[in-house]
């Protein structure tokens, strides 16, 4: 196929799951799954780390990965009946603490489940809201 077909049939596709195709984000086959990076906090504490992980959202999931080659993810978020929220400008940058190297800090969302509160950092605020946006499409939350 040429590429322009294959533009045509990513953007058909990012229409039907109701998501734009961003700068770190895809969305691939029927399934609608949608994947990137993104950081996260570690640990679910203001002191834990930020690290690079590779996410994937699907079926009312987000798991993520070292990386996007690795074979089983590190960790997986279930986010039925989770409350997103995305901090953005001096809220994020206090979140972040500039901790996390390498992206803009002015994209933190905050997930809070049952159990716990998670921390996700994306390169820009437009991308954290493609991603909740697809997460409340996909009825996730």
């Amino acid at each position: 196929e040429s590429l322009q077909d294959l533009a045509g049939w990513v953007a058909s596709l990012s229409n039907l799951a109701g998501c734009k195709v961003g700068q770190s984000l895809n969305v691939v086959g029927i399934s609608s799954e949608v994947f990137g990076w993104l950081h996260k906090r570690g640990g679910g504490t203001k002191s834990s780390a930020w690290r690079k992980r590779w996410g994937r959202l699907r079926g009312g999931m987000l798991y993520y990965w070292d990386n996007d080659s690795a074979d089983s993810p590190n960790g997986v978020i279930e986010l039925a009946g989770v409350t997103v929220r995305i901090l953005r400008g001096t809220e994020a940058r206090e979140e972040s603490e500039g901790s996390i190297q390498g992206m803009g800090k002015d994209a933190v969302m905050h997930l809070q489940t049952v159990h716990r509160d998670w921390k996700l950092g994306f390169d820009t605020v437009g991308t954290a809201v493609q991603w909740k946006d697809c997460m409340l499409r996909m009825g996730a939350c």
